[in-house]
């Protein structure tokens, strides 16, 4: 008969055979580990207007002068949302992401709030995550479709005016 002790005493080295994979994994994934950000670096910090929704975007700064890092301050509970999405790109950015590609993964995305933007060079956004990605890749330089093989319907309609 199995006892409560010997279920825990199991539990325990599964705990301790999943951390081991985890360490594996985690070498083989990113053999370099976390490019971590330094603790004073420089950010630009940039206020925002989306319809009706207004925040602030910081852009923390690799070394090299690459965003590395971005924290979105906005209103109520899509405040928690987009803190989420902000913390796993950082990671994923700290982790060898392609900019672009995080940048192209952002764009058009569609949900309120969506609007006209006080951003001339943007014009009108589809969310907040579409308007921080075309903002950061104008920033920045980027065309984040140019190493995708398609066209998005957002790079069409920006390329056709």
């Amino acid at each position: 008969m199995t006892t409560l002790l010997d279920l825990l005493a199991q539990a325990k080295e599964l705990d301790e055979q999943a951390a081991q994979v985890h360490a594996i994994l985690s070498r083989r994934l990113f053999p370099d580990g976390r490019r971590r950000m330094p603790s004073l670096r420089p950010s630009i910090n940039h206020r925002y207007q989306v319809g009706n929704c207004s925040g602030y975007l910081v852009v923390g700064l690799f070394p090299d002068g690459t965003p590395g890092e971005i924290f979105v301050v906005a209103p109520g509970a899509l405040g928690g949302l987009l803190d989420a999405w902000a913390t796993q790109w950082s990671v994923a950015r700290q982790q060898g992401a392609s900019l672009a590609k995080l940048l192209d993964k952002g764009i058009g995305h569609r949900f309120e709030p969506a609007g006209w933007t006080d951003n001339p060079s943007i014009g009108y956004a589809y969310s907040l995550i579409d308007y921080i990605s075309l903002w950061i890749a104008k920033r920045f330089g980027i065309e984040p479709w140019a190493s995708m093989p398609a066209r998005s319907p957002r790079q069409i309609e920006l390329e056709e005016g």
